[in-house]
């Protein structure tokens, strides 16, 4: 995924306010999210996403890309 991508977060995913400090916040998604991509770490398992007007970081593998045409509103 790429930075403005929308990302799928599943129900109980756990994202962090940070990653490569000590984390000081954490979220567990109650429902299926939506999120958008800020940045990839290409050596890192983890994604940045800003998520409900904060920056999280989130697993790479517990997070699904959305294709154009699959996000309907």
């Amino acid at each position: 995924m790429k930075r403005g991508d929308l990302c799928y977060i599943p129900q109980d995913v756990m994202l962090m306010d940070e990653f490569y400090n000590t984390p000081s916040g954490y979220l567990k998604t109650i429902k299926p999210q939506t999120a958008i991509v800020l940045e990839e770490s290409k050596k890192d398992a983890w994604l940045k996403v800003f998520f409900q007007g904060a920056e999280w970081f989130v697993s790479k593998n517990e997070v699904y890309p959305i294709k154009e045409g699959q996000c309907r509103l």
